[in-house]
């Protein structure tokens, strides 16, 4: 019989990104070979998902929730592939997850995007590690696993790891101080059991865990650049570990592994992992030192009410008098995006791209955007041109718009003021691919004019008949006289800039801003009735 389950939305929980096919692609290729077929989006959100028994395919009317994100198909045999063909694809999944089929993939089944793995005994770990995926939303929670995976995917661990398991020979695997795997090297037929089902939990077995200290592994690990041995058991294959120490505090930060293959270990595998303990400890610690000033603590800054003006400084780690940048970042119209962009995907990211604004930058989201606290002198042309580099990685990166509002020269007790500011700039200017970073200084007279026209206690107190008469014509004719006269006010009243801007003749720009005198009864060569029809175009527009 199908199986389908539903992972809603927690109640009580920061809001939630659904796992994507790119998520489960990416974790499934981490522990064995993986092939994408068809047409593929690699952001498909896979939030829920059945598993349908080969068997019951064709004795089984459809199912009820028909369009699950992701269909595991399992009970099947090599070449039975085309006879399912008919009933997978009246099921419409977004996604199918199937075991090698032996034969090749039906075109009918290529229209959405199937997932192959191989044949064989590590089939029920790929399918908990799928079902783990598309069970586990992405959340802003700083002290999950997740967020150590996303930190490690950003800070170049999954290089370092696989760098030097081609270096030695080895398969590797990083962990933090309390054991929980951060990145490892590509999968191997090699992986002995605890390899595996540290990859698969994300932490070696408990058992495992307890035995090394029980028998004091972790405290030889914790003596900085002393390699510990663990001979093999068993199944359990030797093992070289050395620890990861902080370069400026000598704190413990995990432990890099070395397993040993079909392949023994060589003679320079100590002198490798001396120098990979030590890179991907300052890796770890430079990212950390960004989180050492807690979330909470930059929230409060952010929020309305909270600590009084200064009563933060110290924890912030900065002199005085602290001046700082504060940029939000928020999404366009993209609520996948939106969501993301809470994340502590994201927070790790910008965490890692904020240290090229001020070393000691501090990220948090708050209110749906996401913050960055850049301690250090004003520099308003550095604040911007690192917002926009940032925006333009985003847009590359997720596929999405996003855009940044920057306010400079922000104090301590100022920062609420700020960000009450880039709200304020933000809900007055319309985003533009062409001007993807606002600041209250540059875009005043925008917010302004703005704010004006929404204290008008009745937008009538704009009406025209003579207004009223130009929408009628434009709403009756294709000519358009109100984007027109749009562009002609913009470019202060010279035809050769509109024409070029409308692309058109500077003629016919003048043949249509005689016609809107005509239809509408303005003389727009006087500077009154120019502003007039300037406000009324804008209240126009905002009202759509």
């Amino acid at each position: 019989m199908p199986v389908s389950d539903v992972f809603p939305q927690s109640a009580g929980l920061s809001p939630a990104v659904s796992a994507s096919l790119r998520d489960l692609v990416h974790a499934l290729r981490l522990i064995t070979g993986v092939r994408l077929l068809g047409r593929a989006d690699p952001e498909l959100a896979v939030r829920t998902h059945v598993i349908v028994d080969a068997a019951d395919l064709a004795a089984e009317p459809l199912p009820e929730e028909t369009g699950a994100g992701l269909l595991v198909l399992t009970g099947d045999t090599p070449g039975q592939l085309g006879a399912l063909v008919d009933d997978l694809v009246a099921r419409a999944p977004g996604a199918i997850l199937l075991r090698e089929p032996g034969v090749p993939v039906p075109d009918a089944l290529l229209g959405g995007a199937v997932v192959v793995v191989p044949r064989g005994p590590e089939w029920s770990a790929l399918l908990a590690e799928a079902l783990r995926v598309v069970g586990e939303p992405r959340r802003h929670d700083a002290g999950s696993s997740r967020f150590s995976r996303a930190l490690a995917e950003h800070t170049d661990l999954f290089d370092v790891a696989q760098a030097l398991g081609v270096a030695t020979g080895t398969l590797i695997s990083i962990e933090d101080e309390r054991a929980r795997v951060m990145a490892f090297s590509p999968y191997s037929d090699h992986a002995d059991p605890i390899r595996r089902l540290a990859i698969l939990g994300r932490e070696p077995p408990q058992w495992h865990v307890e035995q090394l200290r029980a028998e004091r592994v972790y405290d030889r690990l914790r003596v900085p650049g002393n390699v510990v041995e663990l001979p093999e058991a068993g199944d359990v294959r030797r093992r070289l570990g050395i620890g990861m120490a902080d370069p400026r505090t000598g704190v413990y930060l995990g432990t890099i592994w070395a397993q040993e293959t079909d392949v023994p270990f060589g003679p320079e595998l100590e002198d490798h992992l001396v120098g990979a303990s030590r890179y991907a400890a300052r890796l770890v610690s430079q990212a950390r030192q960004i989180h050492s000033v807690s979330t909470e603590l930059v929230q409060r800054l952010l929020a309305p009410e909270g600590p009084g003006p200064g009563d933060d400084v110290p924890q912030l780690r900065v002199r005085e008098p602290a001046s700082f940048a504060l940029i939000g970042l928020e999404a366009v119209d993209d609520d996948l995006a939106s969501a993301w962009l809470v994340s502590s995907e994201a927070v790790a990211l910008l965490s890692m791209r904020a240290v090229s604004l001020a070393e000691q930058a501090m990220v948090a989201p708050y209110a749906g955007r996401l913050y960055v606290l850049a301690p250090g002198p004003a520099d308003a042309t550095r604040d911007v041109a690192w917002a926009e580099r940032t925006v333009a990685h985003l847009q590359s990166q997720r596929h999405a718009g996003f855009r940044a509002a920057v306010s400079s020269s922000v104090s301590a007790g100022s920062v609420r003021a700020a960000r009450a500011e880039i709200e304020r700039v933000c809900a007055r200017t319309a985003p533009s691919a062409a001007r993807p970073v606002v600041t209250l200084d540059s875009d005043r007279t925008t917010v302004l004019l703005a704010e004006c026209l929404e204290a008008l206690p009745r937008p009538s107190l704009l009406d025209d008949e003579r207004f009223r008469a130009l929408v009628a014509y434009d709403d009756r004719s294709n000519i358009d006289l109100l984007e027109t006269a749009r562009v002609w006010l913009r470019f202060h009243g010279e035809y050769g800039p509109a024409a070029q801007a409308l692309t058109t003749h500077q003629n016919t720009v003048r043949y249509r801003i005689g016609r809107l005198e005509s239809v509408a009864g303005y003389d727009l060569a006087d500077p009154d009735d120019r502003l007039l029809l300037a406000l009324q175009l804008r209240l126009h527009d905002q009202q759509g």
